[in-house]
């Protein structure tokens, strides 16, 4: 344990910075494990209730504040809770140096939010340069974002939009100065078709068609179309296309990127590009060549409900005029195939952008064939000049290119020569221009964070997160806050990092959960969870609050393997790698005695929900039971009906994953690749859950072919419209149905609660048709043989 922590310090000299902090994250954990033998098994209300610290830890620009955002399920009120703890930066300090005589410390202030059904409440928290004030969106009652203004020195928030506009995006100068962007009312008038004789109907995605409800939910909408407002120097405005009465159309990219000039006259953003140059498909091409996302030549509507994936470009837009200059004459990276997220911020002096994720357009003629990369880029507004300071890392070729994704990118101070981009894994980094224009990394200029007190949480697979402030002059480190001491009262099962080799020898990490009180030798039931694994984290769930139960299952005895995804993607490879991973994570927990291999389940989310049906249908070993939620599946069904979604990007998606369209003779390959088109061959009880309307029409097909097939399946409906559940009465079903439907099969174990008596009657009767149908399969065997 003391290894694993000190193994988190990095090098020697962050490790004397840090050893205080290991030592209070130690003590919290020896003290949760010295009260154990006393403790009660984990559940599921216990995971929705715990307290979860959101980072970063965000400093007002002059260092007096910092602020920590958390959340939390509120059963009571049956709602997500989100909360916003202020700290002021020399009480911390006092804190740190004063441990005999200040016991605790209580933040500055407090602005807690539990206004809405599902969550984050609160988002988008940011401090204004002011260092007093930050602006936040929160949720109504109605489950719009509404933008708010809070100030720390006088303890007040100040609405800045109203209470019916659904905020998607903003950027804020000043309280009489900020730009916003709201979902257009032309989504909610899609509902009043149903309403109509008769409706044009072409060109129109399937769920807007037969769900048109549904999108007068913001949190559930389909579609991203926006309008542009301002206020600028108190004056509100609604950006107009110049020449007409048309509003800005702003889609996702854009919504992103809002970026207010320091005068409050002008925003950097991206926009739609309505007819795709022909140069741009050749030009600037994917990272790989099956990506389904991809720049191609075609006249895209800007005014589209659902723009997702529209080809589109930075712009700078005129807010009194509505014009708008293009910045690089290239598209965004993201929208051309390389995954990527937008972000603009401007230099102090107006002058120049700097933006993320885009393609540049070459200066001179390049060779066939070559592959330009998106960077991030400084523009210089008045000559129009763009110059890269930092290149995209490519997930095919690059070694670590998931840590090298650029989350933020803004000038340092202001400087338009110096620029700090901020990486997924490594933190943020400075470039420096030289004066011949070069961007270089510079380690030597003073960092926009720098300063004594360093605040943290420190978290590792079994030490709960606590908030951690040190005193980097003196080394000396107290726990701020501790969110969740009740953990302390709880039996939690132990989490270590397992690797293993699959047939084709490639290495593979999960986070393998096993009871408190286990033994090797024991031979538990395992259940498989998919979709990724963080080494560093504590997450009770798994990887996701939805379907996954991991820390709930070991307490009821199971071993719960967390396995990270195979990095194909895209390709008829990526089921069979994924099988492949499974399959030698049994063989190898198997062999070394910790688990029963007649006793193995698997659960599917979002993604994932593809690789279990292809390792029930196409795989070689046998599964007790599996569940899948809420994912795609690369079944017929689904293809068809999302025509006309998000530029046919899955459909684009599922032509990768089998190797042709599901017409002509690209049927073949679907009947030899596509799970749902060998559902015949799976001998494992099914249970398909749906979050929805629009996803039970989603997960229809695997349930409605085993019905047919007379296997048994289970089919629920949790009445959601999230996909990542934060609801604590949908993340009951979810995570409890995950519980209760591994122990029926695995455990032979029935909920003794009364009000379950309905689903274990139905379940009681597919074990029944399960039996009936091993029996026939032995004997059908048995006759073969002879």
């Amino acid at each position: 344990m003391i290894r694993c922590l000190i193994s988190l310090a990095g090098s020697a000299s962050q490790g004397r910075v840090l050893a205080l902090a290991l030592i209070t994250a130690i003590s919290v954990w020896l003290q949760a494990t010295a009260v154990r033998a006393n403790s009660t098994n984990f559940t599921v209300a216990d995971d929705i209730s715990l307290i979860e610290i959101r980072e970063p830890i965000l400093f007002s620009p002059d260092r007096r504040f910092f602020l920590v955002v958390s959340e939390r399920g509120r059963l009571d009120l049956n709602r997500p809770e989100s909360s916003i703890r202020f700290y002021q930066a020399r009480d911390v300090q006092r804190f740190i140096s004063e441990p005999r005589r200040l016991s605790q410390i209580s933040p500055l202030w407090t602005i807690t939010k539990s206004t809405y059904k599902d969550g984050p409440i609160i988002s988008d928290v940011r401090w204004l340069t002011t260092s007093d004030e930050v602006v936040f969106l929160a949720k109504t009652h109605a489950g719009d974002n509404q933008l708010f203004l809070a100030n720390v020195r006088t303890k007040s928030v100040t609405t800045l939009t109203p209470f019916h506009q659904n905020v998607t995006g903003f950027d804020v100068r000043r309280q009489d100065r900020f730009a916003y962007t709201v979902s257009s009312p032309a989504i909610w008038r899609t509902q009043s078709m149903g309403h109509s004789a008769g409706v044009d109907a072409t060109g129109r995605d399937l769920g807007s068609l037969i769900f048109p409800e549904e999108n007068r939910d913001p949190t559930a909408s389909i579609y991203d179309l926006s309008e542009l407002w301002a206020v600028v120097d108190g004056v509100k405005i609604r950006v107009s296309e110049p020449g007409s009465y048309r509003s800005m159309p702003i889609h996702t990219e854009g919504q992103r990127a809002l970026s207010l000039s320091p005068n409050g006259r002008f925003v950097a953003t991206a926009l739609t590009v309505p007819d795709v140059p022909e140069r741009w498909e050749t030009l600037f091409r994917p990272a790989y060549s099956s990506f389904p996302y991809r720049v191609r030549t075609m006249h895209q509507d800007p005014y589209n409900l659902d723009g997702r994936h529209n080809v589109s470009e930075y712009v700078v837009v005129d807010l009194l005029s509505g014009k708008v200059r293009p910045l690089t004459g290239a598209p965004l990276g993201d929208t051309a195939g390389w995954v990527g997220i937008t972000h603009a911020d401007w230099a102090a002096d107006g002058n120049s952008v700097v933006v993320s994720d885009t393609f540049v357009s070459p200066k001179a003629p390049i060779a066939p064939k070559t592959t330009i990369r998106p960077c991030d880029a400084v523009i210089d507004i008045p000559s129009g000049k763009a110059s890269c300071v930092d290149y995209m890392k490519n997930d095919v070729v690059d070694t670590d290119a998931e840590g090298w994704r650029v989350y933020d990118v803004h000038f340092v101070r202001g400087d338009k020569n110096v620029v700090a981009v901020h990486y997924a894994a490594h933190g943020s980094i400075n470039y420096r221009r030289s004066s011949q224009g070069v961007w270089l990394r510079d380690d030597t200029t003073i960092s926009d964070t720098n300063s004594a007190l360093h605040v943290f949480v420190r978290q590792d697979l079994n030490v709960p997160p606590v908030l951690i402030a040190n005193d980097t002059r003196t080394g000396s480190s107290r726990v701020v806050w501790n969110p969740n001491p009740r953990l302390q009262k709880l039996m939690l099962g132990h989490v270590s990092s397992f690797q293993w080799e699959d047939a084709y020898r490639r290495n593979w990490t999960g986070g393998l959960y096993t009871p408190a009180k286990f033994t090797t030798g024991e031979r538990l039931p395992l259940v498989i969870q998919t979709h990724g694994f963080a080494d560093h984290a504590f997450q009770p769930s798994g990887s996701f609050p939805t379907a996954f139960a991991a820390q709930e299952l070991a307490s009821a005895g199971f071993v719960v393997l967390q396995v990270e995804d195979c990095p194909i993607r895209d390709s008829p490879e990526e089921g069979p790698c994924q099988t492949a991973g499974y399959e030698g994570a049994i063989k190898r927990l198997s062999s070394l005695g910790i688990i029963d291999p007649d006793r193995v389940g698997i659960i599917g989310f979002s993604r994932t929900c593809y690789y279990v049906l292809h390792a029930l249908a196409l795989g070689h070993l046998k599964f007790k039971a599996a569940s899948i939620t809420d994912g795609v599946g690369a079944g017929y069904l689904q293809y068809l009906t999302s025509a006309d979604s998000g530029d046919d990007g899955l459909a684009h998606e599922y032509n990768a994953m089998i190797g042709a369209p599901p017409f002509g003779k690209g049927l073949e390959s679907w009947f030899l690749r596509s799970p749902d088109f060998n559902m015949d061959k799976v001998k494992t009880p099914l249970q398909v859950v749906a979050l929805g309307r629009q996803s039970t029409l989603f997960m229809w097909e695997p349930y409605a072919t085993l019905r047919y097939l007379n296997k048994p399946v289970d089919l629920v409906i949790i009445n959601t419209n999230e996909h990542i559940l934060s609801n604590p009465a949908a993340r009951l079903i979810s995570q409890g149905k995950t519980v209760d439907w591994f122990r029926f099969w695995l455990q032979d174990y029935e909920d003794p609660n009364p009000a379950k008596y309905g689903q274990y009657k139905r379940w009681e009767a597919l074990k029944v048709q399960q039996e009936a149908q091993e029996r026939e399969q032995i004997s059908s065997q048995s006759s073969g043989s002879r």
